[in-house]
């Protein structure tokens, strides 16, 4: 499937889910693909939730909202997060 075929599927899905007043939630292997698809599909988001396995963190982005961060590892009985405190 193209970056294009991707996209309009996922505007498509996501608008179906949001007129049944549904949340969705969408991955991407960032690594896999260019910046610019990239860019391009986390325009579709209204949270972007990030993590980056090799440093344990967490970050998640929401549009007019500061960036926040946080720590995270993955036990037995669940995912676990401290978040950094806020300012």
């Amino acid at each position: 499937m193209s970056a294009q075929g991707g996209y309009r599927f996922l505007s498509y899905l996501r608008a179906k889910v949001k007129g049944f007043r549904a949340s969705s939630m969408f991955m991407i292997e960032a690594e896999l693909h260019d910046d610019r698809q990239v860019r391009t599909l986390y325009q579709l988001a209204d949270v972007i939730v990030e993590l980056k396995p090799d440093e344990g963190l967490i970050e998640v982005t929401q549009p007019g909202m500061p960036k926040r961060r946080g720590a995270y590892r993955v036990t037995e009985v669940g995912f676990i997060v401290v978040p950094e405190p806020i300012d």
